[in-house]
């Protein structure tokens, strides 16, 4: 595929330079924002460079293939998806029909009939990497902070906390994964086997919903309320009853597949990548079957170490943070660093991580890049001793509740302590700035596989931080223009 370097190598008819080209600065649409935002780098030019070499670096220069897009467009593109919480779906018609936004794109009159695929936009978008986007992601900070007055930013007070990035995934249950694993399976083998002539697969779409029927009966026979046992044990035996039949079809079902599978292997009819995935799916399937059969017939509990909430986002956490109305959440804890602007300065995915695992981390992150952190506010969740002794060598204050009731002579102590009163009261402005993340694509994660879902959370970042700078910019401009017409009604 081939990817250019420049934003334009040489202008078009009818084409505006970027920092020319006039937006609606009262609009309060999020894909204004954006654009002030991007106009805003376009204008920096050495951010702007630093911006292009990390791409280069990640992405790389082909000149020759097949027609692809610039590294700008790819940029521009993978910003507004993440701003506008939008479906490759919608951004596909955005890209092709938003005038502003093909203006900032590079489109002329020469080319304005030009338009994109959905299948170019997702294989370009796909080159970003989760590490530049992180590295640009800085330049994008240092240039926010360089749009403020220089007293603003002397000193950093970073505020800390964690939130849930949920998995595009439905309710784990032991059957509906077993569902799960055997559809795959059987779609899989299936279309194999009906391609190549191999017997016994014609009817592959009824085993499904064979399957798929005792699944919902054994899902719908709920337990008994009744006081006498006669009831109960009668419908503890239906419930029984109906998983082992679900249990004896799928094991069955297994069998059949394992002999094509190795027909089709003997015949080489499969590639390597779908025997690793039937091997993979064999394993899914073999284990649900076994706690089903523990925990319904052999009245055994499941241990939470050996469960999986989902066969295809298998990084998928159960996690119960104890929110009035949310009793779990499943995807993956995210902690960010965000500064007295909303400038989220570092974040971190954490995998099979507590907050009091990541403090230091988040702190070191963000001192890599930015010298003048003063302060740095945590909740209780991020507390420890060792946390504690070496957060208070890292920054000149720091807020860090302790878990439990204090002393009095702590409180005491924290009451004569009006600058740390004051940081730990501004501490909840961090849950303005998730917020405002969730609302830019960082409520639900649409992308498939840990590496997707690590650049699709830093994705989000760099978008929420360039629409931060777009709304400093439109500010300025309002607070512009409001002069302007003051001052033309004082002199009428």
């Amino acid at each position: 595929m081939r990817i250019l370097s420049e934003f334009e190598t040489q202008f078009k008819l009818g084409q505006d330079s970027l920092d020319k080209i006039k937006l609606d600065y009262k609009s309060r649409d999020d894909i204004t924002k954006l654009l002030l935002g991007i106009q805003e780098i376009y204008s920096n030019k050495e951010e702007l460079e630093q911006i292009f070499q990390i791409l280069k670096k990640a992405i790389g220069i082909k000149p020759i293939g097949r027609s692809g897009m610039s590294l700008w467009k790819i940029l521009v593109l993978g910003l507004l998806r993440q701003a506008i919480s939008a479906d490759y779906d919608r951004l596909h018609n955005l890209a092709n029909n938003h005038i502003d936004l093909r203006k900032f794109l590079g489109h002329g009159m020469i080319d304005y009939l030009d338009i994109y695929s959905s299948q170019s936009i997702k294989d370009n978008m796909a080159l970003l990497t989760e590490d530049a986007i992180d590295q640009i992601n800085v330049v994008i900070v240092q240039l926010g902070h360089k749009t403020l007055d220089a007293r603003l930013t002397k000193q950093l007070n970073i505020k800390t906390d964690s939130f849930v990035v949920k998995s595009n995934v439905h309710y784990p249950t032991d059957t509906s994964l077993l569902l799960d694993a055997m559809r795959y399976l059987i779609n899989l083998i299936g279309t194999l086997a009906n391609k190549h002539g191999l017997s016994g697969w014609r009817q592959d779409k009824y085993y499904i919903r064979k399957i798929k029927a005792l699944k919902r009966k054994a899902s719908s026979i709920n337990r008994s309320t009744s006081k006498t046992e006669e009831a109960v044990i009668k419908r503890e035996r239906l419930i029984e009853e109906a998983h082992k039949d679900l249990i004896i079809l799928c094991q069955l079902t297994l069998e059949k597949l394992k002999l094509t599978f190795a027909q089709l292997k003997k015949l080489d009819y499969i590639k390597a990548d779908q025997v690793n995935l039937f091997e993979e799916f064999i394993v899914h399937a073999n284990r649900q079957i076994d706690q089903i059969n523990r925990r319904v017939i052999l009245k055994q509990v499941i241990p939470h170490s050996e469960k999986v909430f989902s066969l295809f986002n298998p990084f998928t956490e159960w996690i119960s943070k104890g929110k009035a109305g949310v009793p779990v959440e499943l995807g993956l804890r995210v902690s960010i660093s965000s500064d007295q602007h909303g400038f989220i300065l570092a974040h971190k995915t954490m995998e099979k991580e507590q907050d009091v695992d990541v403090a230091i981390p988040m702190i070191t992150k963000v001192q890599k890049h930015f010298d003048n952190v003063h302060s740095a506010s945590f909740d209780r969740g991020y507390y420890s001793p060792s946390n504690q002794e070496e957060l208070n060598s890292l920054v000149t204050k720091l807020i860090l509740p302790k878990k439990g009731k204090l002393s009095k002579s702590a409180q005491d102590e924290i009451r004569a302590d009006k600058e740390y009163n004051a940081l730990r009261r501004k501490h909840s402005a961090v849950e303005s700035n998730i917020n405002a993340i969730e609302h830019h694509a960082l409520d639900r994660c649409p992308d498939r596989g840990i590496d997707n879902f690590k650049k699709y959370v830093s994705m989000s970042v760099l978008a929420h931080n360039i629409h931060q700078i777009g709304a400093l910019v439109q500010r300025k401009m309002q607070k512009q223009n409001r002069h302007k017409e003051a001052s033309i009604s004082l002199a009428a």
